[in-house]
């Protein structure tokens, strides 16, 4: 029984149960994901018996490995059947979690909030594209594209001029998921460096939260910019075309073979997510949707 209750700022709370048999189905799953990453003497690393394993890591271990893969494979299946049009990344919580039980669950997550589009195509019409010459910050490179790209910069432009007349409720909890993302990337690049995080936020003598109060609307900012690009592709019809994705999916696990988890359908959404992107600032460049078949 799933029940939704809509929520002030575009956003829905999903209560419900996922049925026993459907959550201890992902016990075997659970177990070996685990049994790979556990240590025991006597015992190869995928060769412990569950008993030993379970008994090693405890049953509450077990039991959340399993809800996260059930809530995983349901999560689609649910949206899809009570017509609930989401965003990504929902919060949620376990309500009730026992062997031989319903799991219990409250989802909370953002839905695509209204989007009343100005006339886009005239908007990007009104920013003059600055020509490679013209650019005096940018600097030839070997393809002679500007360091500083002009591309960039006229899409920016023409983003600006958007967002600047389109009005949009944003969902806290996208806002919130945006700046958990700039800390990842920050992280990230910090890692690249050889630095460990929390000595580098200490030499800035600032925290996460700091960080995220000073980020606060460029967060707002790429949300927004997200949810006008979303809404432009899809009063425009512009999808990703089968044969791209897979291309760039190809092209991904050439550049990164370690990667090859990224085999999943949240992947696939995310390079969807990039071609379509690209579709849509070719419309917007050209008038024309442009990008790979």
């Amino acid at each position: 029984m799933i029940e939704n209750k809509k929520l002030p700022h575009s956003t829905v709370e999903i209560r419900g149960e996922i049925a026993t048999d459907f959550f201890e189905s992902f016990r075997a799953e659970a177990l070996t994901a685990r049994g790979q990453e556990v240590k025991l003497p006597g015992f190869r690393p995928g060769h412990i018996p569950n008993e030993v394993l379970t008994r090693e890591i405890g049953e509450e271990t077990v039991l959340r490995r399993m809800a996260e893969l059930a809530l995983n494979r349901y999560y689609p299946t649910m949206l899809s059947e009570n017509k609930i049009d989401a965003l990504d990344r929902p919060s949620i919580s376990i309500t009730k979690i026992a062997s031989g039980n319903p799991l219990g669950f409250t989802i909370t997550t953002a839905v695509h909030p209204k989007v009343s589009l100005p006339d886009y195509r005239a908007l990007a019409r009104e920013v003059v594209k600055v020509k490679p010459s013209e650019d005096k910050k940018g600097s030839p490179s070997t393809e002679g594209e500007p360091l500083t790209s002009t591309r960039d910069k006229h899409r920016l432009g023409m983003i600006d001029k958007i967002l600047a007349t389109t009005p949009i409720e944003l969902p806290p909890i996208l806002i919130e998921s945006e700046l958990e993302t700039m800390i990842a990337e920050m992280r990230h690049e910090v890692s690249r460096l050889g630095l460990p995080f929390d000595k580098y936020l200490e030499h800035l003598k600032k925290t996460e939260a700091d960080l995220k109060r000073e980020w606060q609307s460029q967060a707002e900012r790429r949300v927004k910019t997200g949810l006008i690009l979303a809404a432009i592709a899809k009063a425009e019809k512009i999808e990703a075309p089968p044969a791209g994705l897979e291309t760039e999916l190809k092209h991904l696990l050439e550049q990164h073979p370690q990667s090859a988890s990224w085999r999943t359908d949240r992947a696939r959404a995310y390079l969807a997510g990039l071609i379509i992107n690209e579709r849509v600032f070719k419309l917007l460049e050209t008038g024309e949707q442009k990008g790979p078949s």
